[in-house]
Protein backbone atom coordinates (compact mmCIF):
# COMPACT_ATOMS: atom_id res chain seq x y z
CA UNK A 1 0.00 0.00 0.00
CA UNK A 2 1.18 3.35 -1.04
CA UNK A 3 2.00 5.89 2.12
CA UNK A 4 2.40 9.39 1.98
CA UNK A 5 6.09 10.47 3.69
CA UNK A 6 3.97 13.32 5.50
CA UNK A 7 0.86 15.24 5.27
CA UNK A 8 0.07 18.35 6.90
CA UNK A 9 -3.55 18.99 7.98
CA UNK A 10 -4.55 22.53 8.19
CA UNK A 11 -7.50 23.65 10.21
CA UNK A 12 -7.39 20.19 11.50
CA UNK A 13 -9.99 20.92 14.05
CA UNK A 14 -12.16 20.37 11.28
CA UNK A 15 -11.58 16.18 11.63
CA UNK A 16 -13.27 16.38 14.91
CA UNK A 17 -16.87 15.11 14.04
CA UNK A 18 -16.01 11.71 12.62
CA UNK A 19 -18.78 11.86 10.22
CA UNK A 20 -18.04 15.01 8.76
CA UNK A 21 -17.31 14.60 4.75
CA UNK A 22 -14.06 16.41 5.13
CA UNK A 23 -13.02 14.29 8.46
CA UNK A 24 -13.74 11.17 5.98
CA UNK A 25 -11.61 12.05 3.75
CA UNK A 26 -8.28 13.26 5.57
CA UNK A 27 -8.75 10.31 8.87
CA UNK A 28 -11.32 7.68 7.35
CA UNK A 29 -14.16 6.17 8.36
CA UNK A 30 -15.46 2.95 9.68
CA UNK A 31 -19.40 2.73 9.45
CA UNK A 32 -21.42 1.17 12.57
CA UNK A 33 -23.34 -1.67 11.71
CA UNK A 34 -26.59 -0.26 11.06
CA UNK A 35 -24.75 2.13 8.98
CA UNK A 36 -22.79 -0.89 7.30
CA UNK A 37 -26.32 -1.98 6.84
CA UNK A 38 -27.79 0.90 5.24
CA UNK A 39 -24.97 0.67 2.65
CA UNK A 40 -22.58 3.28 4.23
CA UNK A 41 -19.13 2.14 3.20
CA UNK A 42 -15.51 2.52 4.73
CA UNK A 43 -13.39 5.17 3.62
CA UNK A 44 -10.06 4.41 4.23
CA UNK A 45 -8.42 7.97 4.53
CA UNK A 46 -5.03 9.50 3.53
CA UNK A 47 -2.18 7.28 4.57
CA UNK A 48 0.79 8.89 6.00
CA UNK A 49 3.96 8.04 7.61
CA UNK A 50 4.13 11.18 9.79
CA UNK A 51 1.18 13.61 10.49
CA UNK A 52 1.32 16.89 11.25
CA UNK A 53 -1.95 18.68 12.65
CA UNK A 54 -2.47 21.87 12.71
CA UNK A 55 -5.04 24.87 14.03
CA UNK A 56 -5.65 28.31 15.43
CA UNK A 57 -9.37 27.38 16.86
CA UNK A 58 -9.48 25.76 19.95
CA UNK A 59 -11.09 22.63 20.48
CA UNK A 60 -12.27 22.76 23.87
CA UNK A 61 -16.31 22.04 24.00
CA UNK A 62 -15.40 18.22 25.37
CA UNK A 63 -12.24 15.74 25.42
CA UNK A 64 -14.24 13.57 22.81
CA UNK A 65 -14.00 16.36 20.50
CA UNK A 66 -10.53 15.27 20.28
CA UNK A 67 -10.83 11.74 19.80
CA UNK A 68 -10.73 11.65 15.95
CA UNK A 69 -7.88 14.01 16.12
CA UNK A 70 -5.81 12.24 18.18
CA UNK A 71 -6.72 9.05 17.64
CA UNK A 72 -5.45 9.75 13.57
CA UNK A 73 -2.74 11.50 14.74
CA UNK A 74 -0.66 9.23 16.97
CA UNK A 75 -2.51 5.99 16.67
CA UNK A 76 -0.17 4.16 18.96
CA UNK A 77 -0.89 6.26 22.23
CA UNK A 78 -4.64 6.69 21.37
CA UNK A 79 -5.62 3.14 19.87
CA UNK A 80 -8.58 2.36 21.99
CA UNK A 81 -11.96 4.54 22.21
CA UNK A 82 -13.34 2.60 25.54
CA UNK A 83 -10.41 3.80 27.66
CA UNK A 84 -10.15 7.05 26.36
CA UNK A 85 -13.68 7.58 26.64
CA UNK A 86 -13.72 5.87 30.05
CA UNK A 87 -10.63 7.77 31.42
CA UNK A 88 -11.40 11.40 30.17
CA UNK A 89 -14.38 11.33 28.88
CA UNK A 90 -16.67 10.25 31.60
CA UNK A 91 -17.98 6.97 29.79
CA UNK A 92 -21.83 5.83 31.02
CA UNK A 93 -23.56 2.85 29.61
CA UNK A 94 -27.01 3.90 29.40
CA UNK A 95 -30.26 2.63 28.10
CA UNK A 96 -29.59 4.52 24.93
CA UNK A 97 -26.26 3.30 24.51
CA UNK A 98 -22.64 4.69 25.49
CA UNK A 99 -22.95 8.31 26.65
CA UNK A 100 -19.66 10.46 26.59
CA UNK A 101 -20.37 13.98 26.99
CA UNK A 102 -18.27 14.50 30.17
CA UNK A 103 -14.99 15.62 31.35
CA UNK A 104 -12.29 13.77 33.63
CA UNK A 105 -8.48 13.98 34.46
CA UNK A 106 -8.12 16.83 32.00
CA UNK A 107 -4.67 17.86 33.82
CA UNK A 108 -3.36 14.48 32.44
CA UNK A 109 -5.40 14.56 29.06
CA UNK A 110 -3.19 17.66 28.70
CA UNK A 111 -0.10 16.50 30.02
CA UNK A 112 -0.65 13.42 27.50
CA UNK A 113 -1.49 15.66 24.81
CA UNK A 114 1.53 18.06 25.34
CA UNK A 115 3.75 15.44 25.85
CA UNK A 116 2.97 12.89 22.65
CA UNK A 117 1.45 15.23 20.25
CA UNK A 118 0.97 18.62 20.76
CA UNK A 119 2.44 22.41 20.59
CA UNK A 120 0.52 25.25 22.27
CA UNK A 121 1.88 28.59 21.07
CA UNK A 122 -0.10 31.73 21.77
CA UNK A 123 -0.20 34.54 19.83
CA UNK A 124 1.55 36.76 21.72
CA UNK A 125 4.36 34.21 21.74
CA UNK A 126 4.41 34.15 17.80
CA UNK A 127 3.46 37.54 16.84
CA UNK A 128 7.72 38.68 17.22
CA UNK A 129 7.99 36.05 14.45
CA UNK A 130 5.47 37.76 11.84
CA UNK A 131 6.24 40.74 9.87
CA UNK A 132 3.85 43.68 10.53
CA UNK A 133 1.16 43.84 9.00
CA UNK A 134 0.82 45.75 5.43
CA UNK A 135 -2.54 47.14 3.94
CA UNK A 136 -2.55 48.50 0.75
CA UNK A 137 -5.64 49.79 -1.37
CA UNK A 138 -6.05 48.35 -4.76
CA UNK A 139 -8.36 50.24 -7.19
CA UNK A 140 -9.78 48.23 -9.70
CA UNK A 141 -10.27 49.24 -13.22
CA UNK A 142 -14.09 49.59 -14.18
CA UNK A 143 -14.15 50.42 -17.49
CA UNK A 144 -17.81 49.60 -19.13
CA UNK A 145 -19.38 49.38 -16.09
CA UNK A 146 -22.03 52.70 -15.04
CA UNK A 147 -21.31 52.72 -11.53
CA UNK A 148 -23.96 55.58 -10.46
CA UNK A 149 -26.34 53.37 -12.66
CA UNK A 150 -25.44 50.19 -10.70
CA UNK A 151 -25.45 52.29 -7.24
CA UNK A 152 -28.89 53.81 -7.73
CA UNK A 153 -30.56 49.92 -8.60
CA UNK A 154 -28.82 48.72 -5.44
CA UNK A 155 -30.36 51.99 -3.37
CA UNK A 156 -34.05 51.52 -5.14
CA UNK A 157 -33.92 47.72 -4.06
CA UNK A 158 -32.66 48.39 -0.56
CA UNK A 159 -35.98 51.19 -0.41
CA UNK A 160 -38.19 48.72 -1.65
CA UNK A 161 -36.90 45.93 1.16
CA UNK A 162 -37.01 48.75 3.69
CA UNK A 163 -40.43 49.35 2.41
CA UNK A 164 -41.85 45.56 2.50
CA UNK A 165 -40.54 45.34 6.24
CA UNK A 166 -42.07 48.32 7.42
CA UNK A 167 -45.42 47.00 5.87
CA UNK A 168 -44.63 43.81 7.32
CA UNK A 169 -44.17 45.27 10.52
CA UNK A 170 -47.63 46.81 10.52
CA UNK A 171 -49.32 44.04 9.78
CA UNK A 172 -47.69 42.46 12.97
CA UNK A 173 -48.95 45.25 15.22
CA UNK A 174 -51.99 45.06 13.83
CA UNK A 175 -52.52 41.15 14.11
CA UNK A 176 -51.44 41.84 18.30
CA UNK A 177 -54.35 43.95 18.48
CA UNK A 178 -57.30 42.21 16.80
CA UNK A 179 -56.24 38.96 18.96
CA UNK A 180 -55.77 41.14 22.47
CA UNK A 181 -60.02 42.63 21.95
Amino acid sequence: SYFWDLLIVDEVHRARNRKARWSKCIVGYKPTKKEAARGEKPIAGIPAKRKLGLTGTPICNRPMDLWNIVSYLDPITFNNWFKFADRFCGLQKTDHGFQVGGATHLSELQDLLRERLMIRRLKSEVLTELPPKRRSVIPLPCDDVDVKRILARERDAIRGWEDRLAKLQAEVELAKCDTDG
